[in-house]
């Protein structure tokens, strides 16, 4: 059963309001869809805070966790988006994390099974356009913003516009990752700019042996 958003309340589809706590969403437009899976698990004082301005935008929020808070944002009040779709994929967790897409006409996805640390910052915009002083044309236009599968994003990393990250790769702590030159799965993507680090790796988001801490077999 899925919850769906009108005039900044959530409902169910049948059209009565949710009881989950922690849900807040502000709909400043028209047209727009919100729904949100009611099967998501929000800690006690955590919160999912929705905000819409602009019209026939959508966000899909599935089965996820939220142990601190998950924001995100469409437009603004002095410049409103439209046509923007954000999908959020069931089973990921967030600690705190922000969503931001301020221009129209661009698409924001999260995989499946992913996990967001703290103070994840995942802008598919630069706020402000840059023009080439040949043309005069905007050089920094926004399209598609996409986080694959099973993806594990370190504390304070940020994910620019226009970036794609593979299924099953690691985003490290403080790096800031950047266009669609990220192609192979299984990576740890790193730095400021990010770089691929390491290869053919995989991760667990909980395994009592590493935290055993044993010193490695004899070889």
């Amino acid at each position: 059963m899925n919850a769906s958003h009108r005039g900044g309340t959530v409902f169910d589809e049948t059209g009565k309001k949710t009881e989950t706590d922690g849900i807040l969403c502000t709909d400043l437009g028209r047209n727009n869809r919100i729904v949100v899976n009611s099967g998501i698990n929000i800690f006690k004082n955590a919160s999912l805070l929705i905000t819409v301005c602009g019209d026939n935008n959508t966000v899909t929020v599935s089965n996820i966790t939220i142990s601190d808070k998950l924001v995100i944002t469409i437009g603004t009040h002095t410049t409103p988006a439209c046509n923007v779709h954000i999908n959020i994929g069931a089973n990921s967790s967030f600690c705190s994390t922000f969503i931001e897409a301020l221009n129209s006409n661009n698409s924001i996805s999260v995989g499946t099974d992913c996990m967001f640390s703290d103070n994840v910052y995942i802008y598919n915009t630069d706020g402000h356009p840059i023009y080439s002083l040949e043309t005069n044309k905007i050089i920094n236009s926004v399209k598609e913003l996409k986080i694959g599968n099973h993806v594990w994003v370190a504390k304070n990393a940020t994910i620019l516009k226009n970036t794609s990250v593979p299924d099953d790769c690691i985003v490290a702590r403080n790096a800031v990752v950047s266009g669609n030159k990220f192609q192979e799965p299984n990576c740890v993507i790193a730095g400021n700019p990010a770089c691929v680090k390491k290869r053919g790796i995989y991760w667990k988001g909980f395994d009592i042996e590493y935290f055993k801490n044993l010193p490695p077999p004899p070889i």
